[in-house]
């Protein structure tokens, strides 16, 4: 199961990752995606547009929460099978670390801060903005090749652990405000 946290609009490549699992579906690899967040509507709308075979291709596959609770936002991080982003617009991408908490790989679009965040073939997969075919791609990577999802799953864990907890930030925070006080009043 894929899962998806955010607005389900264009810009945060909701669009481009129903159609990825879509054609995923129609090449018979049965993939579900589970989006929540926001924006359902604007999906289900761009949905409608779309021919018969990709509506067909996604019935009964494509599940939209909508807002969900911090604990079903977590349960949906512990069993899914990765966790998909392919935003433009994302500054950072929290769900990210999220999801790497959970020990989930994640495919993420080469845009914006998510292409700051993850190391390609590292930590998870990139993928242009916008590109269906290399979405589709990446989660049948990922959906077949466990050893390689189990891999960059653990090392996004690593790097959340290592880089992006509360403590770390913290520190990191006080020696910035501590060296330009230093220099202030130096």
């Amino acid at each position: 199961m894929v899962a998806f946290l955010g607005a389900n609009t264009h810009d945060k490549g909701a669009f481009t990752l129903a159609l990825a699992v879509a054609q995923l579906n129609a090449a018979e690899l049965e993939v579900d995606l589970v989006c929540a967040g926001p924006e359902r509507d604007q999906l289900a709308a761009f949905l409608r547009r779309q021919p018969a075979q990709v509506r067909s291709a996604l019935q009964g596959r494509l599940h939209l929460l909508g807002i969900v609770s911090e604990d079903d936002k977590h349960l949906l991080l512990a069993t899914c099978d990765l966790l998909a982003l392919p935003s433009r617009v994302d500054a950072f991408g929290i769900v990210i670390l999220e999801a790497w908490l959970h020990g989930k790989p994640v495919i993420g679009a080469n845009a914006g801060g998510i292409a700051d965040l993850v190391t390609a073939e590292e930590t998870g997969l990139l993928v242009p903005f916008g590109d269906v075919s290399a979405l589709a791609s990446a989660i049948g990577r990922l959906m077949t090749e466990k050893e390689l999802a189990e891999r960059l799953g653990t090392s996004g864990q690593q790097r959340t652990v290592h880089c992006y907890t509360w403590d770390r930030t913290y520190r990191r925070l006080l020696a910035v405000y501590s060296s330009a006080l230093a220099e202030h009043e130096g």
